[in-house]
C-alpha cells in the first residue's frame, strides 16, 4: 500500500528520532523562554539552515538559479508559504497554546487524528491514494495503541486548569493535528514537483514571521526583549539545536519522505515519534520508575499496538507494487505534461520532473531528491 525504499525507511527513522528527541530540548529552552517565544528562534535557526543550503547549491550549481526562479512563477510559491503554514508555524503555536491548559496525555491521544484526517483527505484529491480497509484498520491499531500508552499518564496527570480551558486547549490540539495530517497532502496535491531545498526554505521563513506576530500578541514587545536580554548564551543552544535538527533538515527530510513513500506514509511520523519519545522517557528520563507493574505492561501492549500499525500501513502484497507504480508513474507523467502546458492548477509547473528535456539540462549536475 506504501512505496517503501531503503531511502524511505532511513529517512522515517531520522524524523521518528528527530521529532521524538526534540521534545527534550524543547523543555530545556522553555526554562529560559516562554512557549510562543522559542518557537520564533526554532523557525529563524531553521531559515538560516535552508538558506545556507540553498545558498551553497546555487554557488556550486550555476544552472539551480533557474529552478528556484521559477518557483515565482505562478502560484507556486504560494502553495509552498500555505503548507509551510500548515505543516510548522500555525499549528506549532496553537499546540504550545493548548498544552499550558491540557496534559501530555491529551496531546498523546489525538495524534490519530492527523494520521486519519490526511488519508481522508487524500482519499479526495490524489488518485494513487485512496482510504482502504487496510488504512482504517493500521488506524485503528494506532488508536488503541496511544490509548493504552496515555492511560498511565492519564492516572498521574492533575490539571489545575478550569473545564473551560482544558476543552478549548484540546480544540487547538487538535485542529492542530488536522493542520498536520493536511499539510504533506496539499504539498503533494498543489507543489508535487517543488524542489526540497526551495520549498523548505520558504516554508521556515513564513513560519518565523508567523511565529514573531503570534508572539508579539501572546507575549508582548517588552517580555519578549527581557526574554532576550536575561538569556544566558547555553540557553540559545536549544532553538538552535531544534532549528537545525527538528526544524531545517527535518523539512528536508520529510519532503524527501514525501516524494518516497507519499502522504499517508509520511502522516506515520507522529507514531514512530512516540515510539521514540517513550523509550528516551524510560531510558533517559526513568519517567516509568514510579509506574506499577501493569502500567508498564499496558504501555508496553501500546508500543505492540503502535509497532503493528505501522506495519500494516507499510505492508504491500507481492505483485501488487509494480502494477501501482506503474499506475502511478502513469498519472505523474500526465499530470506533469499538463502542468507544462498551464500553470493554471496552481502547480509548479515543470520543476522537478523529467518530463521535459529542458528540465533535464537544468538539473544537470545537482545530485538532489526531486519533489
Amino acid at each position: 500500500m506504501v512505496k517503501c525504499s531503503i531511502l524511505g525507511v532511513v529517512d522515517f527513522i531520522f524524523l521518528s528520532i528527530v521529532y521524538g528527541s526534540a521534545f527534550a530540548a524543547i523543555n530545556e529552552g522553555l526554562k529560559y523562554f516562554s512557549a510562543g517565544f522559542i518557537q520564533i528562534f526554532r523557525m529563524l535557526f531553521g531559515f538560516c539552515f535552508c538558506l545556507l543550503v540553498l545558498i551553497i547549491r546555487l554557488i556550486f550549481f550555476p544552472k539551480y538559479r533557474s529552478i528556484v526562479l521559477a518557483h515565482f512563477n505562478g502560484w507556486g510559491i504560494l502553495h509552498i508559504i500555505i503548507g509551510g503554514l500548515l505543516n510548522l508555524g500555525i499549528p506549532h503555536c496553537l499546540i504550545t497554546v493548548g498544552q499550558e491548559w491540557i496534559p501530555v496525555y491529551g496531546v498523546q491521544v489525538v495524534q490519530p487524528i492527523a494520521t486519519s484526517i490526511g488519508a481522508i483527505f487524500g482519499h479526495f484529491v490524489l488518485p494513487d491514494e485512496p482510504f482502504t480497509l487496510q488504512k482504517l484498520f493500521s488506524l485503528i491499531l494506532a488508536l488503541c495503541g496511544v490509548v493504552c500508552t496515555s492511560v498511565p499518564s492519564f492516572m498521574t496527570s492533575k490539571s489545575d486548569s478550569p473545564p473551560s480551558k482544558i476543552g478549548f486547549g484540546f480544540f487547538l490540539v487538535i485542529i492542530s493535528m488536522c493542520m498536520f495530517g493536511i499539510a504533506p497532502v496539499y504539498f503533494k496535491w498543489k507543489a508535487p514537483n517543488a524542489d526540497v531545498t526551495v520549498s523548505a526554505t520558504v516554508q521556515t521563513f513564513a513560519s518565523t514571521i508567523w511565529d514573531v506576530i503570534w508572539s508579539l500578541g501572546f507575549d508582548g514587545p517588552k517580555k519578549m526583549h527581557q526574554m532576550t536580554k536575561d538569556a544566558p548564551a547555553i540557553a540559545w543552544m536549544w532553538p538552535a539545536l531544534t532549528g537545525v535538527l527538528s526544524t531545517g533538515l527535518a523539512v528536508h527530510g520529510f519532503l524527501i519522505l514525501l516524494k518516497e513513500i507519499g502522504a499517508f506514509g509520511s502522516n506515520f511520523i507522529p507514531f514512530g515519534q512516540l515510539i521514540v519519545g517513550m523509550i528516551i522517557s524510560v531510558a533517559i528520563l526513568k519517567e516509568w520508575k514510579d509506574y506499577s507493574w501493569w502500567e508498564i505492561l499496558l504501555c508496553s501492549i501500546g508500543l505492540l499496538f503502535i509497532c503493528g500499525s505501522l506495519f500494516v500501513g507499510f505492508y504491500e502484497k507481492k505483485g501488487i507494487k509494480k502494477n501501482s507504480d506503474s499506475s502511478s508513474d502513469s498519472k505523474s507523467a500526465n499530470a506533469n505534461e499538463d502542468d507544462f502546458e498551464s500553470s493554471e492548477n496552481g502547480r509548479l509547473g515543470n520543476i522537478g520532473t523529467s518530463s521535459s528535456s529542458s528540465d533535464d539540462d537544468s538539473k544537470e549536475g545537482l545530485n538532489c531528491p526531486e519533489l
